[in-house]
């Protein structure tokens, strides 16, 4: 019977491979964490930071509260007010040019108007004028035949030859002759005048839009009267602006002393439900509903949505003005370093020491907020730095990352 057991197989990985593996890590780690003592460093002088306790205002934020004082019912309605594009000359409407819910621009034509007896009066004012210019040709035809003659008779009486007479007639015939020049200069500026106003008369039976917006309702139909001197008797298109809209809110008299204007609001319209808009009180209506008890109130919707059309019932939530938050004094830990190393007060770095190990360690820049404290040449720091951070205060020339040497190899 063979009672001998085999020996294993041998593995060198395991045996060889591993051991050397750890001398060689453990040599690495060595290496690596020796290297900062051999690595060449500059000489730099260092301070640390002082850590003093001041009195700081500190804001009490449990005072500014925004609360809802005021819910009330309103309207959507354009702001600051309604606008219509408007006849500006009476006459019978020929054509409506828009339909509701058209966008249209500034001076866009929205309707137009029978024309046919302003064509003919500026065509007679035309002609009219062209008249006043023929007299005015004729005018300055006699007067410089006048004058021609009047100057070649003076010559004659100077010389004696003709008698004096006959000629101061002639100077008189064309002081009259420049008097009806001018006549008929003065009547073409008339004729012009009629003229501009009858092409006025005859550009007006065209109607424009005055803003850039949306057609509400058309007031008038084709044949339609445009008149003056009743309402809506020469609205011809009602319009709005969708980027400035308003609620016209109605508030409790017993709350009215609780409003003001410029108080921040919030309006909720049914077609949104769940998208409140951020608004605020405009004005108040001086004049209160007795039937109704209210005051109306006029609320600006800040950034309205297209959704939004006039007439369409708003709620409006007013709230209290949120209130300054009252000042406390506190004694507080602030880290303070030397005035002197701040080079730009504007963008302050400093220069500090990291990873210190036996008085050398690695310099690094750092941003800093500064506070308003300065005590004894040191500035008080707000952040950026941490107690027992070693600030460099004398140095050449530091690049980010260089090794550095505290002067007496101060840890």
């Amino acid at each position: 019977m063979n009672h001998s057991i085999p020996q294993p197989k041998r593995n060198v990985i395991t045996r060889l491979g591993i051991p050397v593996l750890i001398v060689v890590v453990t040599i690495g780690v060595l290496t690596v964490s020796s290297y900062q003592s051999f690595r060449p460093s500059t000489n730099v002088e260092s301070v640390t930071v002082v850590v003093k306790s001041i009195e700081s205002d500190l804001i009490d934020e449990t005072s500014n509260q925004g609360t809802s004082i005021i819910q009330a019912p309103g309207w959507v309605e354009a702001e600051p007010y309604a606008v219509y594009a408007s006849a500006l000359t009476q006459g019978v409407v020929e054509e409506i040019l828009v339909l509701e819910g058209d966008r249209v621009t500034k001076g866009q034509p929205v309707a137009t108007l029978i024309a046919d007896d302003n064509e003919l009066s500026l065509d007679a004012a035309l002609a009219e004028l062209q008249l006043k210019e023929a007299r005015l040709h004729e005018a300055k035809a006699s007067m410089q035949s006048l004058a021609d003659e009047y100057g070649r008779n003076k010559k004659l009486v100077e010389s004696g030859t003709v008698a004096e007479g006959p000629t101061e007639r002639l100077r008189l015939q064309l002081l009259a002759a420049e008097a009806r020049v001018g006549i008929a200069i003065a009547n073409i500026d008339s004729a012009s005048v009629a003229v501009d106003t009858a092409q006025l008369e005859l550009d007006r039976c065209i109607i424009k839009s005055p803003i850039d917006g949306i057609v509400i309702e058309r007031l008038m139909s084709p044949g339609s009267t445009v008149r003056f001197g009743g309402e809506h008797t020469s609205h011809v298109v009602h319009l709005y602006d969708p980027t400035m809209l308003q609620v016209r809110a109605d508030i409790p008299l017993a709350d009215m002393s609780k409003v003001s204007v410029g108080f921040t609001a919030e309006v909720t319209v049914d077609v949104l439900p769940n998208t409140p808009f951020e608004g605020e009180v405009l004005r108040f209506v001086h004049k209160a509903d007795q039937q109704k008890n209210t005051v109306e109130a006029k609320v600006k919707i800040k950034a309205p949505s297209e959704l939004l059309k006039p007439d369409m019932l708003a709620r409006v939530k007013i709230f209290q003005p949120a209130k300054d938050g009252s000042v406390v004094k506190q004694t507080v830990q602030r880290v303070f370093v030397p005035q002197s190393v701040i080079e730009d007060p504007q963008r302050p770095t400093i220069w500090i020491v990291a990873e210190l190990n036996n008085g050398k360690g690695v310099a690094q820049q750092r941003s800093i907020k500064l506070g308003s404290v300065v005590e004894d040449g040191w500035v008080e720091v707000v952040s950026g730095l941490s107690v027992g951070s070693k600030v460099i205060t004398t140095y050449e020339t530091l690049e980010e990352g260089e090794v550095v040497k505290l002067a007496g190899g101060q840890d």
